[in-house]
Parts: C-alpha cells; structure tokens; sequence
C-alpha cells in the first residue's frame, strides 16, 4: 500500500526510503502508547487480585471448617437431630430458629396418624355376626373401630 502511494507521488528510492522510516516510527511510537496506557492499567488491576495462600493458610481454612461442621453436629444432636437428618441441613442456617421450629415440629409428630388394622370399611365382619357377638368382642370391637361399630349397630 505504501509503495502504491510513492509510486502514485513519484517518489525517488531515497524519499521512498525516509517516508518508509517515518510511517515506522510513527506506528512505534503509538504501538508504544498503547502498551503503555494497558501497562498501567493492568497495575491498577492487579491490586484486586487475590493473594494466592500458603499450604499452611490453606490447611488452617481446612481445619476451621471441619471444626465449624463439628461443632454443628454437636448442636443437632443435642437438639435431638438424627444424623440421617443432620446431614440434609445445610450448616448455614441460624441454629436458634431451627431449634425453635424443630422442636415445635418433634412435638407434633407424636400424634401423628398411626394406621389401624381395623379401618378397612367392614373388616369382614357381617351384621349377623356383630349380632351374633358377645358383650366382651363388642366393647373389643367399640375400642379399635368406633366408625365400623356404629355402623353394624345401625343396621339392626
């Protein structure tokens, strides 16, 4: 391209030759500008870079998370967590409150449904036997299955 352009002027070898030298320094001398103004700023930059740790540091923060998780588990299990439990809970939560809803949740639970052999509509049981049964296999019947005694005694 440049050649182009001395050919174009009709430049002698030697004019040729001082343009050549000039398009250089020029393209240096803002190449160098460039470099430079990126150079400072990859210094500003590197203030923010974290410090890479040592093997020791490295270990250190190792050893405190073990002891955190640790000492975390000690606080479940003296809130009555089970580990099969324990180890779904993240270890970021605010103990206080989960201790709170834990044992409000643990004190719910003890009356929870219990499934009863007897709840399955008629159990095989029909209204002449139920007419047939004593006082002692009524009152049994009344005390495991209200709802099914009720029923066979109304349909008397």
């Amino acid at each position: 391209m440049l050649e182009e352009l001395t050919q174009e002027l009709g430049l002698n070898e030697e004019q040729t030759q001082k343009l050549t030298e000039e398009v250089t320094k020029s393209i240096q001398s803002e190449t160098d500008k460039v470099r430079t103004e990126y150079s400072k700023r990859v210094k500003e930059l590197e203030k923010f870079k974290p410090v890479e740790k040592s093997e020791m540091e490295i270990e250190l923060d190792n050893t405190k998370m073990e002891l955190e998780r640790i000492k975390f588990q000690s606080n479940l299990k003296q809130l009555g967590v089970s580990d099969d439990l324990a180890k779904y809970i993240r270890q970021d939560i605010n103990i206080e409150e989960f201790s709170q809803f834990y044992k409000g949740f643990a004190s719910n639970t003890q009356n929870d449904f219990i499934p009863n052999q007897y709840n399955t509509g008629n159990n095989g049981i029909t209204k002449e036997q139920f007419k047939s049964m004593g006082i002692e296999e009524r009152t049994k019947l009344y005390s495991e299955n209200p709802s099914l005694y009720q029923q066979l005694k109304s349909m008397k």
